[in-house]
Order: structure tokens, then C-alpha cells, then sequence
């Protein structure tokens, strides 16, 4: 089910920003190549001896180029959005072995009228792996455990027009896997790499793009936010119990305010109860409360109908001792549906462990 959320999500915001452009201009087509390079990072110390390889992988873009006024007007700059397919080989094929991963971006891009320009991309989506954990047969592997799981990435490139049709690229990315609590071990791999690319450009631009003026109006009025949430998470199997799915829901709630035209802090509370702290309740006899309070403060960069939220939690109320720590990072990637109405899905970690990953409905009003 959530595989299937997170592709429509990702089809209908493509699909949204193509009709927001309408017959304005014509948008050009990228279809690119990448390598990449780079290293894993033991984020706990029963990771390092696996961590200990450099994975590399191939990549295939297909996105358009919005030129438009429309699009220009979402962060004063132009931008690009669309999918991309990644192989990765992690260099370990017995214990880690590979990931073939789809992905939905948008790629904001900075002074395109230059021959060399930068651009900045956050994207989302699946990854399907072929050695995950397995209790006898692959016990080391706990990065992650299930065969699908979710990709989150950031990158930063460096761009090089060669002609109108070709251009080049280097890119340092920041890729994240992990399986969002569908189940266990998931202490999710984290692995930047290096990238070296070329996009070919269907119906380029070969004239300037207008210098459009930056538009220096900020809607600085206090908003509101409330999002509902919900997942599942599994409780492993032992000796006496099988695996079980259980149910994370909750809430969170809010304000937000701009202090540029894509910029905005956030303060807000967010409850939550873990159907897994009451499994275990009732296989160990303990009698903790499933029941998780906190506070969260944090940044929305807002990148036209595009929402990307990054926030540091602090526990106020967790009974269950599911963790040591008292902070926690939550990052969300929303898409507003049609007025205050918007959904996406958010992943919660403890450092550079992911806890888990849901969907969200809310309203931002």
C-alpha cells in the first residue's frame, strides 16, 4: 500500500505542475545519464565492519524544464522536475548486495542563464533490494530487512553547458534507505556519493531566458498546520510469538510563518500511539504507556505546491523506553492538493537511525 501511495503522490505532482504550466511556453525535455561513487556511513558500532566498502551505481534522469512565468513566480528561480532510476551495487554481494531504486525529484536551478549554473534536487521514492537481513542466513545486514523499502536524497550539482543540446554535471549527493518500521531491523544505510553525468536536451533553449524580476512580496501572516498520520509497524518474531503488524497513528499540529518567499520556521506538537509498545506490553507483562508527546520546532522550504519540512523533536512524554535519546529529527515532503488541503509522507530517525516513515493529510490554513 504504501509503494503504491508514494508513486501516486509523485505521479500526480508531476502531473499538477505540467497542467500549471499549460501552453504558456514550451518546456524542454532532460534525459541524463550518472555514475556515482562513494562511501557508507556506520552510523552505530555493530555497522562498521559491513559499512567498510564504496558503493557505485548508474543513473537515469527524465524530467522537464518549467520556463514558464508560473513557475518562476514558486521560488524566483527556474526549475526542473521528474524521475529518475538508480542502480547501486554496495559492493558486498553476499551480505549488502543491490538496490535498484525509482525516484521522483524536483531540481531547483540557480543562474541558468550562465554557462556554468547550480542546481539543488530533493527527491523521494522506492528501493528494491535483493540481500536484506535474514535471522541465519544474512544475520549482519542490519541496515535493512525488507525488499522494498524507501529512498529519500539530496544533492548539490555544478552544471556545464556544452551546447544548447548537451550539457554536463557534478553532483555531490546524500542518499538514505531504510524501510520506515515495516519491519525490523531497519537501521536504515545512509551513504553519500559522487556523481559525474550528461543530460542530452530535447527542444532546448537557445535563447536567454527573460530576467525576471524577483519577487520581494512575503506573506508574513501566522498560519496554521494540523496533520493526521499513520503506518505500520512489526514487532520480530521469538521463541513463542510470530512477526506482527501493528499500527502507529497520531497527530500533529502547529504554526508557521515566512520570513522569505520560500522560507518559514515552525513550532508545533505532535502525539502519537505505537501499536508495537502495547505488543510488547503483552508478550513481556510489562505495562508501559503507548503513548508519545513532543515538541518540535523547525524549517519549511517551500518550493511552489512543494513543501520540504525539517525539524528537531524533544520528547516531553514517552513511557516506553524505546529509546535513549531525548531529540529526534523528523524530515516531511508535502504536496498541497488544493487550498489548505495537502499530503505526503515523513521520516522519523534518532541521528542517522530511521524509526520509521508514514503518511500524512493535513490542512495548512
Amino acid at each position: 500500500m504504501k509503494a503504491r501511495v508514494t508513486i501516486s503522490i509523485a505521479i500526480f505532482i508531476i502531473s499538477l505542475e505540467l497542467k500549471a504550466e499549460g501552453s504558456e511556453t514550451k518546456n524542454p525535455t532532460y534525459l541524463g545519464v550518472k555514475s556515482h561513487i562513494g562511501f557508507i556511513i556506520p552510523h552505530s558500532q555493530d555497522l562498521k565492519e559491513i559499512s567498510n566498502t564504496n558503493p557505485w551505481g548508474v543513473q537515469i534522469d527524465a524530467s522537464k524544464f518549467f520556463i514558464g512565468e508560473k513557475s518562476w513566480e514558486t521560488c524566483n528561480c527556474y526549475s526542473k522536475a521528474g524521475f529518475s532510476f538508480t542502480y547501486f551495487n554496495y559492493q558486498n554481494p553476499s551480505v549488502l548486495g543491490n538496490s535498484y531504486n525509482l525516484i521522483f525529484f524536483v531540481e531547483p536551478q540557480f543562474g541558468f542563464n550562465h554557462k556554468f549554473y547550480l542546481s539543488y534536487r530533493a527527491g523521494f521514492g522506492l528501493a528494491f533490494l535483493d540481500q536484506v537481513y535474514h535471522e541465519t542466513e544474512n544475520p549482519t545486514n542490519l541496515f535493512y530487512s525488507s525488499p522494498i523499502s524507501f529512498m529519500l536524497l539530496m544533492n548539490l550539482g555544478l552544471n556545464y553547458k556544452v551546447d544548447p543540446n548537451w550539457q554536463i554535471n557534478l553532483s555531490a549527493f546524500y542518499n538514505h534507505i531504510s524501510n520506515g518500521g515495516i519491519q525490523m531491523p531497519n537501521k536504515g544505510i545512509n551513504f553519500p556519493t559522487l556523481s559525474l553525468g550528461v543530460d542530452y536536451v530535447i527542444d532546448p533553449v537557445t535563447e536567454p531566458l527573460p530576467k525576471r524580476l524577483k519577487s520581494l512580496k512575503v506573506d508574513r501572516s501566522l498560519k496554521k498546520y494540523f496533520r493526521l498520520f499513520g503506518t505500520t509497524k512489526t514487532v520480530d518474531a521469538d521463541e513463542i510469538h510470530p512477526d506482527k503488524k501493528t499500527i502507529v497513528w497520531g497527530w500533529a499540529a502547529g504554526v508557521m510563518q515566512n520570513f522569505t518567499k520560500t522560507n518559514a520556521w515552525t513550532l508545533g506538537v505532535e502525539f502519537s500511539r505505537d501499536g508495537s509498545f502495547e505488543e510488547k506490553n503483552a508478550r513481556f507483562g510489562t505495562t508501559f504507556d503507548p503513548y508519545v508527546f513532543a515538541l518540535l520546532g523547525g524549517h519549511n522550504f517551500t518550493f511552489g505546491k512543494v513543501i520540504f519540512n525539517q525539524e528537531l523533536g524533544v520528547y516531553i512524554y514517552k513511557d516506553f523506553p524505546f529509546t535513549t535519546d531525548g531529540v529526534y529529527q523528523r524530515y516531511g515532503l508535502y504536496y498541497q492538493i488544493a487550498g489548505p488541503l495537502n499530503a505526503g509522507i515523513s521520516l522519523k530517525a534518532h541521528g542517522a537511525t530511521a524509526e520509521i516513515i508514514d503518511v500524512r493529510v493535513g490542512l495548512l490554513f
